[in-house]
């Protein structure tokens, strides 16, 4: 009885925190990978005509005409990004954004920048998960010994996610981003 309320009570406090953490991090699961350009795809009934799907996208194109910060897109009628077909049905639009609203182009900034954007995050997402499994980690009674097994391995492999993602990842994401920029200093002429 006294494990249950000590866990009914670890819930609560969790439950707490994650709400209070989520009233204050509004912006917090925007996602820093965010690199300037967006893909729009549209699929009409099975029986539209190409002439109603361009229909389609010259609305959308209106919209976007009117958007701040889009610098141009490209529209292709009768294409389906959903299953690689050309189809009367399908339509795509590809938007650039405008330069003022990309990331700064350095990498060890962005890297850094992403790190410290997603880091409550995924510690939220991280400790919750943690915190889930911990009545399985401590369980007794019958079956506790299925139960603290299943437990301890998802408990050891969220700790050790959550440690990769923070740590790792962003110097991943540093290195791999200065191999691709030294190849593409080596080959002039390629983009």
């Amino acid at each position: 009885m006294r494990k249950s309320l000590i866990m009914m009570a670890l819930y609560g406090g969790l439950a707490a925190a994650a709400y209070f953490g989520f009233i204050n991090l509004l912006t917090g699961f925007v996602p820093i990978e965010d690199q300037g350009y967006l893909m729009i795809s549209a699929q009409l009934p099975d029986a539209s005509s190409l002439q109603r799907t361009g229909k389609l996208v010259n609305k959308v194109t209106k919209q976007l005409e009117k958007t701040a910060g889009v610098a141009s897109w490209i529209s292709v009628i009768g294409y389906s990004i959903l299953d690689g077909s050309a189809a009367p049905n399908g339509a795509a639009v590809g938007v650039i954004s405008d330069a003022r609203f990309q990331p700064d182009p350095r990498c060890i900034t962005d890297g850094f920048s992403a790190a410290k954007q997603r880091f409550r995050p995924i510690l939220m997402t991280a400790i919750s998960s943690i915190l889930g499994v911990l009545p399985l980690v401590v369980a007794s009674g019958a079956g506790a010994a299925s139960r603290q097994a299943v437990g301890t391995a998802v408990f050891g492999g969220m700790v050790a996610a959550t440690c990769l993602s923070v740590l790792f990842v962003p110097v991943f994401y540093v290195v791999i981003q200065r191999i691709s920029e030294g190849r593409r200093k080596k080959r002039p002429g390629r983009g």
